[in-house]
């Protein structure tokens, strides 16, 4: 039976702090390792296989958020064709 574990990180941080987190997450999606540690937690992550993407953005009375969602399973069944839903994303 497997066992849950969580590791939860909040904090305030500047626009180009929140970017070198961003690509510190790409790069450990590439290379398919993570390691997050808050000091007082640490988790390893090993993504693989095909990943399931999610996107959320709202406005509400002057506040904005986006939430950035993936995941995958780690025991990986037989893997198909990615999905063929397109998401553009300008700048």
């Amino acid at each position: 039976m497997a066992t849950m574990h969580e590791f939860r990180h909040e904090s305030i941080q500047d626009r180009a702090s929140v970017v070198r987190y961003l690509k510190a997450l790409i790069t450990g999606i590439e290379r398919g390792h993570l390691e997050l540690d808050s000091g007082e937690q640490s988790f390893v992550l090993e993504p693989q296989g095909l990943m399931k993407l999610e996107i959320r953005a709202r406005r509400k009375q002057g506040r904005v958020k986006a939430v950035l969602k993936f995941s995958w399973r780690e025991e990986q069944e037989d893997a198909t064709e990615p999905a063929s839903d397109t998401l553009n994303i300008s700048v």
